[in-house]
């Protein structure tokens, strides 16, 4: 295996929120069903910071606006010190390859912090240099009633992935608020729907609104205009 005041703290900078269902980290036997999503490092002088991201296709990664951006100065890294590795597990992984392209939603003001205003546009897309072949990437679909499942790299715990099973939702606006535990290193990790074969990401975790998640919709036609060349 190669924020009554709304408080909203960006899950790559806030403190842990209290919520129900409880996170936990996959098994040794779930990683074959988990190598696309994987941990977006960027890393230069004097800095390293993590975010979570999805491969949707062979060479492109799905994560949030503000986890491509320098934490402190809000300037947005080039896409060649971002790095995707797929299926992180404890110093092991499945894959990984650095972005050659980036885009970010138009919507999004890269140099303002992230907020409610603009929370459903903290999307981005990462064009990877080499293509992940060996990975079966999960795809963007529309999202539906239901609960949702939510992944990410916890900044608690950052060398394995962990899963909110079933978390109750609420759409808003284009945002989907899910009552689940997040906390830093979640930020652009996938929301799922549907199960086995019928597994899609229809959103990407953005915020944090007190115990609750708040992340972006994505929709197919959302990342077909936005994914860079």
């Amino acid at each position: 295996m190669r924020k009554c005041v709304m408080f909203f703290v960006i899950l790559c900078l806030g403190s842990a929120a209290l919520a129900d269902p409880a996170p936990r980290p996959i098994t040794e036997g779930e990683r074959a069903d988990w190598q696309a999503v994987g941990r977006v490092n960027a890393a230069g002088y004097k800095r390293r910071q993590h975010c979570t991201g999805t491969l949707i296709a062979p060479d492109l990664v799905l994560t949030a606006a503000h986890c491509v951006q320098h934490r402190r100065t809000g300037a947005v890294f080039a896409a060649d010190e971002l790095t995707f590795v797929a299926g992180w597990h404890r110093g092991d992984y499945a894959a990984a390859a650095q972005g050659i392209a980036l885009a970010v939603h138009p919507d999004y003001q890269t140099l303002q912090p992230t907020s409610a205003a603009q929370a459903h546009a903290d999307v981005a897309v990462i064009r990877l240099e080499v293509p992940l072949t060996d990975i079966t990437p999960l795809p963007v679909g529309d999202l539906a009633t239901g609960p949702a499942r939510v992944a990410g790299y916890r900044g608690d715990r950052p060398h394995i992935l962990s899963v909110n099973d079933d978390c109750p939702r609420a759409g808003l606006d284009g945002l989907i608020t899910l009552a689940c535990e997040v906390v830093p290193g979640n930020s652009g990790g996938p929301v799922l729907q549907g199960t086995g074969k019928a597994r899609r990401v229809v959103g990407t975790m953005s915020l944090r609104n007190g115990p609750l998640a708040v992340a972006a919709t994505v929709t197919p036609a959302l990342i077909k205009t936005l994914a860079p060349n």
